[in-house]
C-alpha cells in the first residue's frame, strides 16, 4: 500500500501516483490539504483508490487503510478462488488469480478497477445502482448522498478509456439516474 501526500518537497505526489499506477496495482491513498472537488477527482482519475483531505484524524486514515485491506482480502479469500472465470465479450475475469484478460492478453487494473469490473460482470444484463456500488465496492455507508461523490463516475470514465484502447467488446453502459451495467 502507498500513502502519498500531493505536496511533498521536491516531488509531485500526483505524478508519483500516476507513475505507481502504471507500474503496479498496489492500493494508493492520497492525503492532501487540497480539498476542492476537482482535486479529489484528479487524484482518483490518476489512479488513487482513496483521497483523504487534511486535517483528518489518524483514526480515519487507519480505518480507510483497514477498509482497503478488507476489500483486497474479501476478493482473495477461498470463496473467490473457487469461482470459475467469467466472461463478457472478449473480456474475461479470472478470480482465481485476480486477473483480467482481453482476447487472452493480460489487462492491467488497479484493485478497485478489478473489483468494479468483476462486480459488474457477475451481474451481467442487470443494472447496478451507484448507491450499491458505493456500498459494495467502496464500502460507503448506506446513508451517503450519491450526489456528494463522483468516485464511481471517475472510475467508469477511466475504465471505458482503458477498455476502448485495448479493443474490448465489453461496454460499460450508463443507466441514467440509476447506475451502470455491462
Amino acid at each position: 500500500m502507498s500513502i502519498l501526500d500531493i505536496m511533498m518537497p521536491g516531488v509531485d505526489g500526483l505524478s508519483l501516483c500516476s507513475y505507481f499506477r502504471k507500474k503496479s496495482s498496489v492500493p494508493i491513498i492520497i492525503i492532501s490539504a487540497k480539498d476542492t472537488p476537482m482535486d479529489r477527482v484528479t487524484g482518483i482519475t490518476l489512479g488513487s483508490d482513496d483521497y483523504l483531505t487534511k486535517p483528518f484524524l489518524p483514526l480515519e486514515l487507519a480505518v480507510r487503510v483497514k477498509a482497503l485491506f478488507r476489500r483486497m482480502e474479501l476478493l482473495s479469500d477461498g470463496k473467490e478462488r473457487k469461482q470459475q472465470p467469467v466472461s463478457c465479450g472478449n473480456l474475461c475475469v479470472i478470480p482465481k488469480n485476480r486477473r483480467i484478460t482481453i482476447d487472452g492478453e493480460l489487462f492491467k487494473t488497479t484493485p478497485t478497477e478489478y473489483e468494479f469490473l468483476f462486480y459488474l460482470i457477475q451481474r451481467q444484463q442487470s443494472a447496478v445502482s451507484k448507491k450499491g456500488l458505493l456500498k459494495d465496492i467502496w464500502r460507503y455507508h448506506e446513508d451517503i448522498n450519491i450526489e456528494d461523490t463522483r468516485v464511481t463516475d471517475d472510475l467508469v470514465k477511466r475504465l471505458r478509456k482503458k477498455l476502448r484502447e485495448r479493443g474490448s467488446t465489453a461496454k460499460i453502459e450508463t443507466i441514467w439516474g440509476y447506475g451502470y451495467q455491462i
